[in-house]
């Protein structure tokens, strides 16, 4: 017996050992401080302590090359949500919270590997504060990333920032329009990445060029122009400094929200202070090419093109050219915004006349999202396992990731319904249903028998 248990003791220690070296590989030791030369910053950022960066408009992009196995970052942003790339598909999406060390991969192979971090939530209130990079123990960064040469500003409403544009349907409450909207799939990210540039995207929700969304009155105190001038989107005295990044080209894509409900600001002001905001711009950025953007609607569509008419002939700004969305957009994400598909169709049609007006040499680049990379399942849709509490799937095509999975009978009676989480996880918890046979999945997914255990057996 002293031999068996010397013996189990002995193995026991192994164990530990075992488990304590996995746990301590997958885990990265080295912080790579955020003033590091090799990473880059897109966007708008206080660089006021270089160590710790903060930024708050939708779109920003963090970026860096690195070498596996391991990758995270240190980064406090109240729940706010986050794609994370590596080598140009999406390795995950996580909410940062209040909690500061994010590890998003442990498994990578050794040779370099490109990171880029993209805000997708758009809440203007609350800031990041980003404080570098975890690598593997020992590691170092490699050279950054070349910067595109080409620099694009975007200057626009709840459109440019991705409003819902996950959403498979129109109705969302604030939690799903919370997580379902992403600067990263709206078409001023896809336009930057199949022209090959750099962006700053400063989409603000609601605000127009006179009158914000709702506002009693027809002129509003704030309209977009006052958060243009800010270095965050919102109230604080901080100013941008327009020296720092000189932008090629300037997207403005606004004018919805003056005229989506009443009272409608007279046209005339409307016209006028889209004028003194391309003087600004203008000002600004002597050199810039600037594209006004007209929507579907119809009066937007007519005094953006008079603003543009009136800035080329009696203004004598040629550099001011017209861009329009396609003719017919479905509007299906949350509260009747673009969809992803919208997205595609609105980038591509902007993309054809910047092309024709600066000659930029990019037809055969295809407007994409990032892909998601962890594509496990295949040829399977979704993976399905049973615990005694609960019942766990893993969805494998990015595609389908957000419809809502049901969980059934064996007669096909409705049980439950949940949508899963950004990386296709979701459960149900079945502690209070009898153990026997169930179906999980929908019409789009087909559907997956699973055999329910009683706790503590699988």
């Amino acid at each position: 017996m002293q031999k068996n248990a010397s013996s189990l003791n002995c193995i026991s220690s192994i164990l530990l050992i075992v488990i304590f070296g996995f746990c301590s590989n997958s885990i990265a030791d080295t912080l790579i401080p955020a003033d590091n030369p090799q990473i880059n910053y897109y966007g708008r950022f206080d660089m006021s302590d270089p160590s710790k960066p903060v930024f708050n408009w939708s779109g920003t992009v963090i970026e860096a090359n690195f070498p596996g196995p391991t990758i995270g970052m240190k980064m406090s942003h109240n729940n706010a949500w986050y794609d994370i790339e590596i080598d140009g598909q999406i390795d995950t999406v996580i909410n940062c919270g209040s909690n500061q060390k994010h590890i998003f991969s442990t498994g990578l192979s050794t040779s370099m590997h490109t990171l880029r971090i993209i805000l997708r939530s758009e809440d203007h209130y609350s800031k990041a504060t980003f404080g570098g990079l975890y690598l593997a123990d020992g590691k170092s960064l490699g050279e950054a990333p070349a910067k595109p040469s080409r620099k694009i500003e975007f200057l626009g409403d709840s459109h440019s920032a991705g409003y819902g544009v996950e959403s498979p349907e129109r109705t969302c409450d604030p939690q799903s329009l919370h997580r379902f909207t992403s600067a990263n799939k709206a078409f001023p990210m896809l336009i930057t990445r199949a022209l090959h540039a750099q962006s700053i995207i400063l989409g603000c929700s609601g605000k127009g060029v006179v009158r914000n969304f709702n506002d009693p009155n027809n002129r509003s105190d704030k309209p977009y122009s006052y958060y243009y001038e800010r270095l965050f989107g919102d109230d604080s005295d901080q100013k941008w400094d327009f020296t720092s990044w000189i932008p090629d080209l300037v997207v403005i894509c606004l004018g919805t929200n003056d005229f989506s409900t009443y009272p409608h600001p007279d046209e005339a002001v409307f016209m006028e202070n889209y004028h003194k905001l391309l003087d600004q711009i203008i000002t600004n950025y002597p050199s810039a090419k600037i594209s006004c953007v007209s929507t579907t609607d119809e009066k937007v569509k007519r005094l953006v093109k008079e603003v543009v008419e009136k800035e080329n002939n009696s203004l004598n700004h040629p550099q001011v050219f017209e861009a329009s969305y396609p003719p017919y957009v479905e509007n299906t994400g949350c509260d009747w915004h673009p969809s992803m598909a919208d997205n595609v169709a609105i980038a591509s049609s902007i993309i054809d006349t910047i092309m024709v007006k600066l000659s930029w040499d990019t037809a055969t680049t295809k407007i994409t999202f990032a892909t998601n990379g962890k594509r496990n399942l295949q040829p399977d849709r979704i993976a399905v396992k049973s615990s005694g509490s609960r019942i766990s799937f893993t969805i494998g095509s990015m595609d389908l990731k957000h419809n809502t999975v049901y969980l059934t009978s064996i007669n096909g009676k409705r049980i439950a319904q949940t949508i899963p989480d950004f990386n296709g996880k979701g459960e149900f918890p079945i502690s209070s249903l009898p153990d026997g046979m169930y179906i999980i999945g929908n019409k789009n997914l087909g559907w997956t028998k699973v055999t329910t255990f009683p706790a503590g057996r699988q």
